[in-house]
């Protein structure tokens, strides 16, 4: 909805587009791209770098089984 309406409005939105640099009146691509702006407002998102939860989940995860395979008082009942 964001995009659409900042189009509509004559807005270049650049998306996936890594910038060399930028001020408040220009963007610089890494393409080489450059973009002259009565205003600039960067946005950007990050990728999160979770591998390393996921190795640890499955560590803790091990961990806790090799914890409580022995132990009845963690068992669990339907009822």
């Amino acid at each position: 909805y964001v995009e659409q309406w900042f189009r509509l409005r004559n807005v270049c939105v650049l998306l996936n587009t890594t910038l060399s640099s930028h001020n408040e009146r220009q963007c610089i691509t890494a393409s080489g791209d450059v973009y002259t702006a009565d205003v600039v407002y960067v946005c950007f998102g990050m990728k999160p770098n979770s591998d390393f939860m996921v190795a640890n989940m499955n560590e803790t995860t091990a961990a806790t089984n090799d914890d409580t395979s022995n132990n009845s008082d963690n068992d669990i009942t339907q009822k």
